[in-house]
């Protein structure tokens, strides 16, 4: 018998009642949670971005974020699945691949020289 009709055979028994040795795998998909503007905010603040950096983030301009956090607008479906699921990981954009965080170290001491760049109209000249 193949796959197809064992699932159809497993699903009739289940419908009679019969459901010895069948495993059922079932799968919830969690309803899209909703936020209010100081959640929103609060979400922000976690994952350590100014409104611009946030707005990249989810996908939307900074204009919608600060409406957001001003009670003046609400998040679409998607934006606030987003934001569910940075409210469970703070760090969710950077583990996702959204974005990518370099450092620089410039603690290194190191002598390095002044140029000053003085332009005219013949051009630029450098004075050291």
């Amino acid at each position: 018998m193949g796959r197809f009709a064992e699932a159809l055979a497993d699903a009739q028994r289940l419908a009679s009642g019969d459901a010895r040795g069948i495993i059922v795998d079932t799968l919830q998909i969690m309803a899209v949670p909703d936020f209010t503007p100081e959640e929103i905010k609060a979400l922000r603040h976690a994952a350590k971005m100014p409104q611009r950096l946030f707005a990249q983030c989810l996908g939307v301009t900074q204009k919608s974020v600060e409406a957001w956090e001003g009670g003046r607008s609400h998040p679409d479906g998607a934006a606030r699945r987003l934001l569910g699921l940075l409210r469970n990981d703070p760090d969710f954009f950077h583990k996702v691949g959204i974005f990518r965080h370099e450092r620089t170290d410039y603690t290194t001491t190191y002598v390095h020289k002044t140029h000053h760049l003085r332009t005219s109209e013949e051009g630029s000249t450098i004075i050291h």
